[in-house]
């Protein structure tokens, strides 16, 4: 482990609105995070629920464009996203949900809270499948 500012500085580490999407080395991104909390401190991620980014849903039926267990990485343009004609095409990385907690508790992560839920769209009624994800861990 580092010594200095870059290991044990921080008591919080927050990431949030589609993070591990594009991780392609979720083993690297969850050590990078425990290095820089002090023992005792915690992660927060709050993320897009990795069924929410393959589910599409139309007239109440609901259908995924893959499975949930292809984990192989896919190249998107951005016209898919809806970002400008300049843009370079984008890498996707989709991770269950128990990757992210596996690795995370692998890592030497406490998981505190693990907590599934979806985010009022335009509709009121309750969706097919959970839009977000928020995951609390401490470093012990």
């Amino acid at each position: 482990m580092q010594s200095g500012r870059s290991a044990n500085y921080f008591d919080l580490a927050v990431a949030e609105c589609g993070i591990f999407i594009w991780v392609e080395n979720l083993d690297a991104w969850m050590r990078n995070a425990y290095r820089v909390l002090r023992n005792g401190g915690k992660l927060i991620v709050s993320d897009f629920h990795p069924l929410s980014i393959i589910a599409e849903e139309k007239d109440g039926i609901v259908t995924f464009r893959k499975s949930y267990f292809n984990q192989h990485p896919q190249t998107y343009q951005p016209e898919f996203w809806g970002d400008e004609e300049n843009a370079p095409p984008a890498v996707e990385f989709l991770w269950k949900l128990s990757d992210i907690i596996d690795v995370a508790i692998q890592t030497g992560f406490r998981i505190d809270c693990v907590e599934e839920y979806y985010v009022e769209q335009e509709s009121k009624r309750v969706p097919p499948v959970s839009t977000d994800f928020l995951l609390v861990a401490t470093k012990v």
